[in-house]
């Protein structure tokens, strides 16, 4: 966005959302054989700036400017894979019913 307010006053705004969502894992077809691992990945963001410019005279420019990014990286296993004893359901023992051992 900007938007000159008077010759001197110039007001402008900048707004973004990301999103990314990936797999991750050593062999394809997701999610690979059975001793492969696999994780998902999130990453939202959102970015804000906004400013204001003002002209003082004919040589000197005043600027104010403020922003604002939030990222979030979630990276993990995937939440139907977490404390379902994959280990155990497999024949290993005397693992952490957790996730699937590496």
């Amino acid at each position: 966005m900007d938007h000159n307010i008077s010759g001197k006053h110039h007001l402008s705004g900048f707004y973004n959302r990301s999103y990314r969502d990936r797999d991750h894992s050593e062999y394809l077809p997701i999610p690979g054989p059975p001793t492969s691992h696999f994780s998902q990945q999130t990453t939202p963001g959102h970015m804000v700036r906004l400013s204001w410019n003002s002209t003082l005279m004919p040589r000197v420019l005043n600027r104010v400017a403020a922003g604002y990014n939030r990222f979030l990286n979630e990276f993990g296993a995937p939440a139907s894979a977490v404390n379902k004893d994959w280990a155990s359901r497999i024949g290993l023992q005397n693992l952490p019913g957790t996730v699937f051992p590496l």
